[in-house]
């Protein structure tokens, strides 16, 4: 099992959260409110369970061949309550995205090519199955608000984009 520390510094690569907020203009509720973000332009909201399932499947695409990465060090480093991380982990898991490996080294690894897997699959994963598509409940909410279509096309292209956009892409963006 690959071993994490973390300094009382960020890592060289910054905080990958940060970082993917700021490369693709996302902001997630309570996580990411930096000027950085703000300044991006567009800000799409993230649940903290997509962006802990991001964070996740970025980390252990940067450290393909290394082993695997338990819940609690990806937690430790990243300061992330452990059992939240732990249930994303789980789900991605179930998911296909992420292979678990059991035993004193065991942990987690990407279950295929970081080039394979897609954002889209990772946040889909990542919100379990309580929630419908990247916008969860309150999006049906808004099919009685006018220029409702409109906002139905705007979603498609967001999940299109997200499809299209992988976990090495992310990788690539932010390094």
């Amino acid at each position: 099992m690959a071993r994490l520390t973390r300094s009382g510094k960020p890592s060289p690569s910054g905080w990958p959260l940060a970082q993917l907020h700021v490369a693709l203009g996302w902001a997630a509720p309570a996580v990411c409110r930096s000027q950085s973000v703000r300044s991006a332009g567009f800000a799409m909201l993230l649940t903290r369970r997509a962006c802990y399932g991001l964070i996740a499947a970025k980390h252990l695409a940067e450290h393909v061949g290394e082993g695997s990465f338990s819940a609690h060090d990806l937690a430790e480093c990243y300061g992330l309550p452990h059992e939240a991380l732990a249930k994303v982990l789980q789900r991605l898991s179930t998911a296909g995205v992420l292979m678990s490996h059991h035993g004193i080294k065991g942990g987690y690894t990407l279950a295929r090519d970081p080039r394979y897997i897609s954002v889209f699959d990772v946040i889909e994963a990542s919100e379990g199955p309580r929630r419908s598509g990247i916008h969860g409940e309150r999006w049906r909410h808004l099919e009685a608000v006018p220029g409702d279509r409109a906002l139905c096309k705007v979603s498609h292209i967001v999940e299109d984009m997200l499809r299209k956009l992988t976990v090495e892409d992310c990788y690539n963006l932010c390094s």
